[in-house]
């Protein structure tokens, strides 16, 4: 059983952690609002085409037919419905997506480890693995499919 200290100190920790992996996936926004790879720039056309049609079927006659983006829609209809909320861009909004994504998969991983293990201790330890894995830190220029396959595997 934890004390009400270590709690504390634990959760302090969790928050510190969701705040690095959040900030880690907003760095290249300093240097461009544009996203940050072609993997992006593809996903933000697909959205801006689905926020004019209304819809999510390309055609043969389509720019996006015959790419791998086409194939799973899921970044397509999450930036699409987050622009089409907020009333911007895709273009603009793609990397505030990526991070704030980050932040949920932190999140679960804090909970797996917490689950698994019994105690604060294993959440933090699970959090941290998720905030400086390799594949996680470099999804910052390849976010897209790296963060939808972590978030399925931690919910």
């Amino acid at each position: 059983m934890e004390s009400l200290g270590e709690r504390r100190i634990a959760l302090i920790s969790f928050a510190i952690l969701c705040i690095a992996a959040f900030l880690t996936r907003l760095m290249p926004l300093h240097l461009s609002q544009f996203p940050f790879n072609n993997d992006s720039m593809t996903e933000c056309g697909i959205s801006s085409e689905i926020i004019s049609s209304g819809n999510i079927d390309f055609g043969e006659d389509s720019l996006w037919y015959g790419t791998h983006a086409i194939s799973t829609p899921f970044f397509n209809i999450l930036i699409a419905f987050f622009a089409s909320a907020t009333g911007t861009v895709p273009l603009a909004c793609a990397q505030i997506i990526g991070a704030t994504l980050s932040v949920v998969i932190v999140g679960a991983f804090f909970y797996l480890g917490h689950a698994m293990s019994g105690n604060m201790r294993g959440g933090l330890i699970a959090a941290l693995m998720a905030v400086m894995m390799g594949t996680f830190v470099f999804t910052t220029g390849s976010v897209w499919k790296t963060s939808l396959g972590l978030c399925i595997l931690s919910l």
